[in-house]
Parts: structure tokens; C-alpha cells; sequence
């Protein structure tokens, strides 16, 4: 920035110069009124055609100057000697004006024209000399100005692309990672008036799964789109579905205006080619203030507020305050906490059992893992299962899982006592070829007959990889495993999409059992999944039955099964055992 102020300076101090010296020439004019029209109208003409404000005038004002000196050569032209030392400068002045374009040539050629016509026949051999030297300097200093801008206009396109992102055109990762520097060479006082907004877009990575890449880009681009016309502050794209919104001044108050300002722009539908689809964003807002000495501090404290909006689910928008810290560091130990977990044997089994509405016997149960921390104590699932998924610890978790339960359920099954028994499989292990074989591999291990094992998959992961799930799930079926859809209702499957997939029963989400004997279109909902479950031949189990009120409007409704505290909360193995021993008359083991 320096370096181009400096050559600015420069280059008018030059110009200045040469039209001084060129003052001097026309001084020496040997008729008085050409002297004084020169001295008094050219000075204030080039200045201005330097200097004006608008590029109007000053191209006015230049054409005008050129008028009078091409003028001047017609009518009144001075001797050769005296214009040769300073008509020379009159070109580059205009190279000056117009750099590497037309003006100074054309200037330069009719300059000479004009002095050419009146010069007497034995001056045309000298004025033929410097007419030379005068066309070859501005043509010279013409070509070599138009390559050097052009030059630069491709170093300042190629500078502008490497700060740009393809896609979306908006400032890229490194134009934000250039603006957190400069935002540290603030003083403290203007540092502490910018805050920064990380938003990620909740849908995107499902919109690219169920639809392509070619939707999901559209998605980005229209996204982007939006965020160009913001209130204030500046959009980046970051990196996959995530964007950066830096704020320059404004304080909390104007970061959450623009922060609900994101949120509504998010949910206005996008026209993806042939369907419209909708989506939000989760967005993390953190201040400068005292104690931010760093741009690094705010990129940190935005990113934990953002892993905070996201953990809380959809369309949320989180400020900064310093107890994320603490959750993210506990977040972060679970994490390296989690591979060794495994070896040490601090994940066990516990077993929810599912019971027939109607008597209340037990008909099967769930095995749910749990995590008894040395330190930290009893780990809740919501901490750590979506920890082991995305660092794919859930893999090994999950095989442990089902070799655990497998064992179990042929151990009661040795003890007299039988039941169906569920265990859950993420959306990871169905991305793995082995996925199959582990399952084999775990009944031929344990000596467990197939028909005593149902696999829980939720329909979110179902829908988001269906062609490949469908051809998993069959071959699973064909041997005898029965398969189950979790937390039904809560996705987005169609009835076509439902009817392709091999299923043999329907888990009614809790959401929906919660509130349907307080409301009648709660009711409706769960009336519907029911009659949905039968007309397709599937079993059913209401999940998260609390209340008596719950049970009786299921069988009503038609339910079969379910499972909740109303009947029994997880018990240990050995509990659970001794409740089939109790209910099927065994002896104590």
C-alpha cells in the first residue's frame, strides 16, 4: 500500500514537471497571442485533465488542450529548434492521462502533421529527424505501458481469484484468513467493535446425499447469493457448507440483528433445478471485547458457539460465553478418552425390555450401551455416541455392541429363557462393506439363531443412502435378521421410498407418544403411522410410553408393542433375566 502511494507520488510530481518544462517552450511563442492563450488556457486544462474528479471533465479537458496545441501548430507553429527539446514531453504527458492507449500516438502523429504542412523545405530533413525520434519514443513508451498494465491486471485478476471461491464467488478462506490479520493491526479500542458470525447449513450434506452434488452446489450458490446483500459486514465461504460473516462495527445488538438477519434469509425456499427445497442454518456469534487480545480468540470462540448451535439441533444461533470453553474441553477429553475406553472395559450393556400392550409380558428388549467413565462417572449416550460416530470409533463400539448382546441373548436362551432382542446400527457401520459379515460373524459366535435378532436403523439413514442400504438390509432379512426403523416419523422418507426398503417393524418416535392423549392432531399422527405399519404388513412399538394414558390411547389405536418407563426402565442383564425367569415359572438361576 505503501510502495503504491509512493509511485502515485511519483508519477505527479513527472507529469508536473514535464508540463512545466512545455510552459517554458510555448514561453519563447513569437506572436504575443498565441504566447498568452497558451500560458493562460493550457496550465489550468492539464491540470485539470490530471487532476479532476470526474473522468467526464478530465477527458474534456485533455481533448481540449490537444485541440489547442494541434491549433497552434496550423496557424501560428513555432521554429523547429525552439519545440524540439519540449513538444517531445507533450505525448507522454498524454501517456500519463491514457496509459497504453491511443491519445499520446495520435497526438504525437499530429503534432507533427501540423508543424509539417507550414515548416519551410529545408527544415523538413530536421523535422523530419525529431518527428521520428518523437513517434518511435511515444510508440515505444505506448506498447511497453499497455503490456505492463496488462500485466498487472492479470497479477491483480489472478490475486483477486486465489482470494475468491469458484463456486459461490464470495471471499474464500484466505481472504478471511487476510482480514483476521488485519483485524490484529487494530489498536485494541476499534479491535473490540467487530464480531464474527460462523454459519453452517443444516441440510446440506443431506440435500447432497439424497439429490447430488449438482443440487447441493446450487444450494451453496444461492446461499451465497443472499449473504452478498447483507445489512453489513462482509461474507466468506470457509470451507464445504460453512461461511464466515465478519462485522466490523456495531457491537452485540447489531451482530444479533444480522445474525436474524441470516436466519430468515436461510429459510426462504431454494429453487434447486426441478424442486424446491428448504433449508436453516445453525449460526455461532462471538465479540471482541477486553479480553480478545487475537483474531484466533474470536475465530475460537465463534467456532465453539457454533458446535454449541449445531449440538442444540436446527436453526439455532448461539453467542459466545465462557462456559462453552469448558464444555468443548470436556468434549475434547471424552473424545481421547473414547479409543482406549473400549480396551478397558468401561462400556456395558444394559437391556430395555418391549412389552405386549395388552398383558404386559415381555416380548423382547433393546441392548442400549452405556459408559461408565473412570473419572468422569456414568457418560449419557447423547455425549458419546455422536462423538464415536463422527471420529468413527462407533465401528469397533458397535461390533463390540452386537457380539455383547448375541452372547447375551444365547446365554438366556441356554438358561430356558427366550425373547427377540434389538440392538441399534449407525448410519457408519452401514457405510462399511463388513457390515454384513460382522453381523454373521456375531451370531456364529455367540451360536445365536438369526430369527432371535432385530437390527434398529434409523430412518434418517435409511433414506440417506438408499440405494445402498436396500440391498444390505435384504441379504440381512434373507438369513433370518429382522429389521426395524427407529425413530419413525422424524425424517423426510417418501411412502415410495418406505415401500422399497425390506422392513419388518415400524418404531413409533417418542416425540409423537408424548403428547398423543393431550392432543387430537397428535393422536392423528400416531393413528396414521399405526394403520400405515398394518396396511403394509409390519410390526409396531411405541417408543418413550411414560404414562398410562399414552398405553391406552396406542391400544386403542391399535398398537402391539412398546417399551418406556410406564413398564420398565434399562436394567442389567442379570435383572432383566430373572424378570423372563419370573414371568415364563423357571426356578431361580
Amino acid at each position: 500500500m505503501l510502495s503504491s502511494l509512493v509511485s502515485r507520488s511519483l508519477l505527479q510530481a513527472a507529469y508536473l514537471a514535464a508540463l512545466l518544462v512545455i510552459l517554458l517552450v510555448l514561453k519563447t511563442h513569437p506572436d504575443p497571442f498565441w504566447r498568452v492563450l497558451y500560458l493562460l488556457l493550457l496550465p489550468p486544462l492539464l491540470l485539470l485533465a490530471r487532476f479532476a474528479p470526474s473522468a467526464r471533465n478530465r477527458a474534456g479537458c485533455a481533448g481540449a488542450a490537444a485541440l489547442l496545441l494541434l491549433g497552434g501548430g496550423l496557424i501560428s507553429p513555432m521554429p523547429v529548434d525552439a519545440i524540439e527539446s519540449g513538444f517531445l514531453l507533450l505525448p507522454l504527458l498524454y501517456l500519463m492521462l491514457y496509459p497504453g492507449r491511443w491519445p499520446a500516438p495520435v497526438l504525437a502523429l499530429l503534432l507533427v502533421l501540423s508543424y509539417w504542412i507550414h515548416s519551410p523545405a529545408g527544415d523538413h530533413a530536421e523535422l523530419l529527424e525529431d518527428a521520428l525520434e518523437l513517434l518511435v519514443i511515444t510508440g515505444f513508451a505506448t506498447v511497453m505501458s499497455h503490456y505492463y498494465l496488462r500485466t498487472r491486471q492479470q497479477m491483480e485478476d489472478y490475486r483477486k481469484d486465489s482470494l475468491t471461491d469458484y463456486l459461490t464467488r464470495l471471499p474464500n478462506r484466505q481472504a478471511y484468513a487476510t482480514a483476521l490479520h488485519q483485524l490484529d493491526a487494530l489498536p485494541p479500542e476499534a479491535r473490540q467493535q467487530h464480531a464474527l458470525l460462523l454459519v453452517d447449513l443444516d441440510n446440506f450434506k443431506r440435500i447432497n446425499d439424497l439429490y447430488g452434488h449438482q443440487h447441493g452446489d446450487l444450494l451453496l450458490r444461492q446461499f451465497a447469493q443472499r449473504l452478498e446483500v447483507l445489512p453489513a459486514g462482509r461474507a466468506y465461504r470457509i470451507g464445504g457448507d460453512e461461511f464466515a460473516v465478519l462485522l466490523p462495527s456495531g457491537g452485540a445488538a447489531s451482530a444479533t440483528e444480522l445474525a436474524r438477519f441470516v436466519q430468515t434469509a436461510s429459510r426462504a425456499p431454494y429453487q434447486l433445478l426441478n424442486r424446491q427445497l428448504e433449508s436453516s442454518v445453525s449460526i455461532g456469534v462471538a465479540q471482541c471485547d477486553a479480553h480478545c487480545q487475537h483474531s484466533s480468540l474470536l475465530a475460537r470462540n465463534a467456532d465453539l458457539a457454533l458446535y454449541q448451535a449445531k449440538a442444540l439441533g436446527k436453526n439455532e444461533t448461539v453467542h459466545y460465553h465462557p462456559a462453552l470453553l469448558g464444555a468443548r474441553e470436556l468434549q475434547d477429553r471424552l473424545e481421547r478418552d473414547l479409543l482406549p475406553a473400549l480396551a478397558a472395559g468401561q462400556f456395558f450393556l444394559l437391556y430395555q425390555p418391549q412389552v405386549d400392550l395388552r398383558t404386559l409380558r415381555i416380548t423382547g428388549a433393546e441392548a442400549l450401551v452405556r459408559w461408565r467413565h473412570p473419572e468422569l462417572g456414568l457418560i449419557s449416550p447423547g455425549r458419546f455416541i455422536a462423538l464415536a460416530e463422527s471420529t468413527r470409533q462407533i465401528i469397533p463400539l458397535g461390533a463390540w455392541v452386537l457380539e455383547q448382546a448375541c452372547r447375551q441373548a444365547r446365554s438366556w436362551a441356554q438358561a430356558g429363557v427366550t425373547l427377540k432382542l434389538s440392538v441399534n446400527i449407525s448410519p457408519v457401520q452401514l457405510e462399511q462393506e463388513q457390515m454384513l459379515d460382522g453381523i454373521r460373524k456375531a451370531l456364529r459366535d455367540a451360536a445365536l439363531a438369526p430369527q432371535q435378532l432385530q437390527v434398529e436403523i434409523t430412518e434418517t439413514s435409511m433414506v440417506a443412502d438408499l440405494d445402498n442400504v436396500q440391498p444390505a438390509l435384504q441379504r440381512l432379512r434373507s438369513e433370518g435378521v429382522q429389521v426395524a426403523v427407529d425413530d419413525f416419523g422424524v425424517a423426510y422418507s417418501s411412502l415410495s421410498q418406505l415401500t422399497r426398503l425390506p422392513l419388518d417393524v415400524l418404531k413409533i418416535d417418542k416425540s409423537f407418544v408424548d403428547h398423543c392423549h393431550e392432543n387430537q392432531p397428535a393422536r392423528m399422527l400416531v393413528r396414521t403411522i399405526i394403520q400405515l405399519a398394518h396396511n403394509l404388513q409390519l410390526g409396531v412399538v411405541a417408543e418413550g410410553v411414560e404414562q398410562e394414558a399414552q398405553r391406552q390411547v396406542l391400544l386403542e389405536e391399535g398398537c402391539g408393542f412398546a417399551q418406556g418407563y410406564l413398564f420398565h426402565r434399562p436394567l442389567e442383564a442379570a435383572a432383566l433375566g430373572e424378570l423372563l425367569r419370573q414371568q415364563q415359572g423357571l426356578p431361580e438361576a
